[in-house]
C-alpha cells in the first residue's frame, strides 16, 4: 500500500501544479476570469476528492475476493462518475459563480496528473521522500 500512497501523493502534487499553471494562463487569456478561475478551482477540488476516493476504494477493494473486488471496483467507479455529473450539474446551476468550462478544465486535472505522474514522481516527490530514482 505504500506504493499506492506514494502514487496518491504524486497525483495531488500534479493536480496542484496543474491548477497553478491553468489559473495563471486563465488570468492572462480570459476576459471574465473570476468565474472561470472559480470554476477551475472547484473542478480541481473535485479532482482531488476523486483521487482520494480512488485511493481509499483501492484499499477496500484489495480486501475482497476476486469477484467481490470486481463488483466493488465497478460500484466505486460508478460513484465517481456520479460525483462528476453532480459537480457539473451544480456548476450549471450556479453558473453566476462557476464557469462550466472552467469546471471541466479543472476536473481534467486528475487525468493530466495521472499522465505526468511518473515525471512528478521521478523529479519531485522522490526527492522529497529521499527515495532516489
Amino acid at each position: 500500500m505504500k506504493e499506492a500512497r506514494n502514487t496518491f501523493y504524486d497525483l495531488i502534487v500534479g493536480i496542484a501544479i496543474y491548477a497553478v499553471i491553468v489559473c495563471i494562463v486563465t488570468a492572462i487569456l480570459v476576459d471574465n476570469n473570476l468565474t472561470f478561475i472559480a470554476g477551475i478551482i472547484y473542478g480541481v477540488f473535485i479532482s482531488g476528492f476523486l483521487a482520494y476516493h480512488m485511493f481509499r476504494s483501492l484499499e477496500k477493494t484489495l480486501d475482497y475476493d476476486p469477484e467481490g473486488a470486481e463488483k466493488h471496483a465497478r460500484k466505486m467507479s460508478a460513484f465517481r462518475m456520479a460525483i462528476m455529473a453532480i459537480a457539473v450539474g451544480a456548476a450549471i446551476f450556479l453558473s453566476t459563480i462557476f464557469n462550466v468550462i472552467g469546471v471541466l478544465i479543472g476536473m481534467m486535472a486528475l487525468k493530466i496528473s495521472a499522465y505526468v505522474q511518473p515525471i512528478i514522481h521521478r523529479y519531485i516527490t522522490s526527492k522529497i521522500y529521499k527515495e532516489g530514482g
